[in-house]
């Protein structure tokens, strides 16, 4: 796998600003790798050896037409990473099927198989779709002496609307840590991206049943309001606040006027993030609470396209973080997790971990801001971000 590059400061900024303890009950993903745009999480059971992939990305195509390639199970070993074989047993209705995958193992391993069934629920004011596939007992088929059968084999595809022509998936697949791997979760997002843009899958989508829910879904600007707060809500916990940006600013409309674009549903959400994070209203709110309490700090953590699509295009958004005015960046010095993670010298981190005044400072500090934001377009990695701060650190304390 390549070594993710990101173009901009802020995947390392975000880090910084949003990585607070998570609540205990959510699952602690773990980020492994990302390849061209696709990356991976994974968290494991330690009792029963189960675990639980996740990849994300996104797929140039209408969510329709990927409906209509996940309906198409006897096709997945067109694009399905290591499926061999996937034959339809049962066509229960539109919704359910019952089918029989292969899965390939490596040299002097067995074969995998198993009987799997089908489920589809519409979230449309979500403007999302979850595809699911799961063990069945609906339908039989012999054991092949040759292979081994799985009986904890499932997994399920999140669709989210992002665009006329554009779909974030989310593949999340849970099984033994011999059979599934980060390249399984990757490697099939890959292939959607691939098989999407087949011409039969583009016809039979645009000819389907859910272009018309879809296309119903984003038809006025009070329905894309609802799927804006929809998509920023992922990120903010204050509705109420977020109600009241999208009333202002009339979001809805210009995403509607803009035909629903994947440009204009970040510029929504650029325009989102900007208000929230200079809005008089969040430092009374933060003024008392921690970060994490405004913002859901694993969704951020999680959205590694979020740095170059909103904050690159948007440098004053990267500027407001260093604003004081709502104590954004001075109560994300005070996160030990976050701290630990940018900077590596560990004499520093434990000064700005230990130090309020010094931490004020910080936040005040014109030259760090300055510092941040001309290195802006050329960051790559939080080293950069990290060697910043640790440097203008050394030179207020010397």
């Amino acid at each position: 796998m390549k070594k993710i590059k990101v173009n901009s400061l802020i995947c390392w900024l975000m880090l910084l600003l949003f990585a607070l303890p998570a609540a205990a009950e959510e699952p602690q993903w773990t980020f492994i790798d990302a390849d061209e745009g696709v990356a991976a999480y994974t968290h494991g059971n330690a009792d029963t050896g189960i675990h639980v992939f996740k990849s994300r990305g996104f797929v140039d195509a209408r969510m329709e037409v990927l409906i209509t390639v996940l309906r198409d199970v006897s096709a997945y070993h067109q694009w399905m990473e290591r499926c061999e074989e996937s034959i339809t047993l049962k066509h229960i209705d539109h919704d359910t099927k019952v089918f029989y995958l292969v899965r390939s193992m490596p040299v002097f391993k067995k074969n995998r198989e198993i009987v799997l069934e089908t489920a589809v629920q519409y979230m449309l004011p979500e403007g999302a779709v979850e595809f699911s596939f799961f063990p069945s007992d609906k339908a039989s088929i012999p054991i092949n002496p040759g292979v081994v059968r799985l009986e904890n084999f499932s997994g399920m595809f999140r669709l989210e609307f992002f665009g006329r022509d554009k779909t974030r998936v989310t593949y999340t697949c849970t099984a033994g840590p011999d059979v599934v791997t980060q390249q399984h979760v990757i490697e099939t997002i890959r292939g959607l991206q691939r098989v999407a843009q087949q011409r039969r899958y583009i016809e039979e989508g645009l000819a389907s049943p859910e272009r018309t829910l879809v296309d119903r879904m984003v038809s006025t600007p009070q329905l894309v309001d609802r799927l804006l707060k929809n998509r920023a809500g992922a990120y903010f916990a204050g509705q109420a606040l977020l109600d009241t940006i999208l009333n202002e600013k009339k979001l809805g409309a210009y995403v509607h006027t803009e035909a629903c674009s994947f440009e204009s549903i970040q510029k929504a959400i650029a325009g989102i993030f900007y208000e929230c994070l200079t809005s008089p209203t969040v430092k009374v709110y933060l003024s008392e609470k921690p970060l994490g309490a405004f913002l859901d700090i694993d969704m951020l953590l999680q959205e590694r396209w979020l740095g170059q699509a909103v904050f690159t295009k948007e440098p004053k958004i990267a500027a407001a973080f260093f604003e004081n005015r709502n104590n954004v960046f001075e109560k994300a010095m005070e996160s030990e997790k976050a701290v630990n993670a940018v900077i590596s010298d560990s004499r520093v981190a434990k000064m700005i971990l230990t130090n309020a005044s010094l931490r004020r400072r910080l936040a005040n500090d014109a030259v760090l801001k300055q510092e941040v934001l001309a290195a802006l377009p050329k960051m790559n990695e939080r080293e950069d971000l990290g060697d910043i701060i640790t440097k203008r650190v050394k030179q207020l304390t010397d």
